[in-house]
Order: C-alpha cells, then structure tokens, then sequence
C-alpha cells in the first residue's frame, strides 16, 4: 500500500512538566485506514495493534536527545546524545535511575545499546564498549563506574575504532558488537576481570562501515549489514563469513537487519528507505515491502506474536515515521509522522507501543543553564524544545 493511499488522522499528546509547571506539547499525525470506532476494551490489543487505536499518553520527558531504546519487561532504557543511559518505569514514567561515565570523561553519544534486565550495555560514537550490572547503587540514583570495559588487546583502545554501530547478544551469553572499522567482534564472557577481551575479531573489508548486526534465529551466528550494500553471515564458532546473495541490484547501504521469529527470514532496512525479505535458501531476489519511508531506515525490530496472530514488523526511519507491517503481506497497517526524524526509535510488547518524538515548551524562554554534572534534569529549565517519550496503550485485554 503506497503512503499515498493512506488517510491521516491527527492524534496528538500534552502534559504538564509540573515541577516547573510549564507546559510540553507535541502534535503528530497517525497514518493508516480510518479508524471505524469498533475497538476499545472490546477489543483484543493483538487487534488493536494492526489497526493502530491505541491512546497516546507522554510517558516522560528526555532532554539529553534520544539515540536508542531497550525495553525489557515495564524496565526501558533510554540512550541520549550526552552519553546518559536513562532507566525508567514504563508504566508509570518514574526515574529509576542513570548510567553514565561521570564529570571526568567526555559525554559521547550512545549508538548502540542492549539490556536484558540482568546488564546494560552500550556502544558510543568513540568506539567504547561499556556494560553496567542492572543495579543502581548508592542514594543518588545513578553510578558513573562500568563494571566491565571492552577492550581490543591487553595494551587498551577502543573497542572500535571510528566508533560503534550495533551490539547484540547471543543465547550463549555472548556479546557481539560491530563498528566503522568494518569489523564485527565477538567478546569473552563478563567475568572478574573488568576488562574483557575479543574471542575473535573478523574484518569483512578495507574501507567498509559495518553499520548494524543482529542474531540468527539459532543464535549460532550473526547478520552483519555493511555501507556498500552487502549482507554477511558470520559464524559465531568459526568466524568464518558468508556472503549472501541477495539478488539485488542496489548499492544502497544496509542501515537495520531484523530477523523473523520462528524462522530464518532476514529483514533488511537500507539508506534509501526500502525493506526487503530474505529467505535463507531461496536464491530468488527478496522481497520488497511497499513504499512507505522516504529517508534511511534506522531501526527494525519485531513486535512478538501473540495467539495466532502474525508477529508484526517496526521501523523507523530519518523521514520522522514510524511504522508498523504485516511481514506477510510487506505492507505498513499504520503509522506515525512527525516525530523524531534523525534520532527516532520506536519498540514494543504486547500491550504497548513506544516510540519519542519533539515537544515544544509552551513557557518563559529565558532560562540559565546548571553547569552540574550530577544535576541530569536542568536541562529542562532552558529548553525551547525537548523530547517525550511517547507510549501508545493497546486496549483491550
């Protein structure tokens, strides 16, 4: 279904900064087929998930300028431009608490970032890899010292040169990461040593970005996306790299891979706004989805099934949409413009749908900045704009 088909509906979402009693708001539009008025609590939210009618709420408020999700259970974890890691309760928006460096290090913006509820691990534009005990010690409700450090030797060095692009983990445990330096990196298990060392390290080219990685469905390998349009599959073993043949003519660079649960479809999201579906073993040139995304592809993850309903597909992209597929079909059911643009994510569960997007500060403009390194929220009292984080509640049961 081409974008220009889709009718658009306004939907907007406002609240209160009490503290500072001004007000934020943002307004953005839904893309998809009219809404018949058929759902609520009637309505099951597997349902309510394909037809997008869902009701917005402002979950909280992030000026630190978003750069990655992780949700894991009611716990999301936020990555910002200033190198904050930003824990919160989903449900009700409350603080749980920060991750990050401390005064002493330079603030570098998250690009990569994983947690599983047990570990927080992020990758920086530098090339850092820093992972945290899902913990927050101490009364002020952050910790500023990483239990464990990437490193490429014994000698020290950034985990990638140039800067880091993707992190995942494998069911083994362990974590695999990628960067600019067009490597792809496999590292030991998080021990009493702080600092971890590379099992093995596999450059897949001169001259070429790895810019995304995720896991294989057997958790036996990785996908690796690179700047020059290719897709390799690197054994976790061996570490021995497979080129795949895509049957595509395109040179376009491969920007978010997903794969398909239960299966061994690889979900691939270029520069140039296209997703595609490749099946492992059909030589066949891979499905394209329908138009929908007019900038790169940022992000692509699956939204877990539930009954006998079709897990469903999430995007983002640099246009300021958000989307959601039917990965059967390759077509978007419904979405969101207006958000974000370059720094847009989005995730979901079963029940919720969350994704950020710019508000504006309704109030006095004349703010002076904290020069504080532990106050994380002064930000708020000189900002025009800001970011929210945006939570669309599925009815139903």
């Amino acid at each position: 279904m081409a974008i220009e088909s889709l009718s658009t509906a306004a939907l907007s979402a406002r609240s209160w900064h009490r503290r500072e009693g001004r007000r934020w708001e943002t307004l953005i539009s839904r893309i998809g087929p009219p809404l018949s008025g058929s759902g609520g609590s009637s309505s099951s939210a597997s349902k309510s998930w394909r037809r997008g009618d869902g009701q917005m709420r402002v979950a909280c408020y992030e000026a630190g300028h978003v750069t990655a999700f992780a949700l894991h259970e009611e716990v999301l974890c936020i990555g910002t431009r200033r190198g904050v890691v930003r824990t919160i309760d989903v449900e009700s928006g409350a603080k749980i608490g920060d991750y990050f460096l401390g005064s002493h290090m330079p603030p570098a913006a998250i690009a990569a970032l994983h947690f599983d509820g047990s570990a927080v691990a992020v990758g920086d534009v530098q090339g850092n890899i820093h992972v945290w005990r899902a913990q927050l010690p101490g009364s002020w409700g952050f910790t500023h010292s990483a239990d464990w450090v990437m490193r490429p030797s014994e000698s020290g060095g950034v985990a990638h040169s140039g800067g880091v692009t993707g992190l995942t983990v494998l069911p083994t445990g362990c974590m695999v990461s990628c960067g600019k330096d067009g490597a792809v990196t496999f590292w030991d298990s998080l021990g009493e040593s702080r600092e971890v060392l590379p099992i093995q390290r596999v450059d897949l080219g001169p001259g070429k970005w790895v810019l995304t990685l995720c896991a294989s469905m057997s958790g036996d390998a990785v996908y690796a996306g690179l700047s020059d349009g290719s897709v390799y599959r690197v054994d976790a073993a061996s570490g021995s790299a497979e080129l795949l043949e895509l049957a595509v003519e395109t040179s376009s660079p491969v920007t978010a891979l997903a794969v398909l649960p239960g299966t061994d479809a690889l979900l691939i999201g270029r520069a140039d706004g296209s997703i595609q579906n490749w099946k492992q073993g059909e030589a066949q040139q891979p499905e394209m989805f329908s138009e929908f995304h007019t900038g790169a592809i940022r992000h692509l993850s699956i939204k877990p099934c539930n009954g006998d309903l079709a897990p469903l597909l999430i995007s983002t992209s640099t246009d300021g949409r958000a989307g959601v597929w039917d990965v059967d079909a390759g077509k978007p059911l419904w979405g969101l413009r207006g958000l974000s643009g370059a720094s847009l994510v989005a995730c979901g569960d079963q029940t919720r749908f969350i994704t950020n997007g710019v508000i504006v500060n309704r109030g006095p403009e004349q703010f002076q900045p904290s020069r504080s390194w532990k106050d994380q929220d002064t930000s708020f009292r000189q900002a025009l704009t800001c970011e929210a984080l945006l939570c669309m509640d599925m009815p139903g049961k």
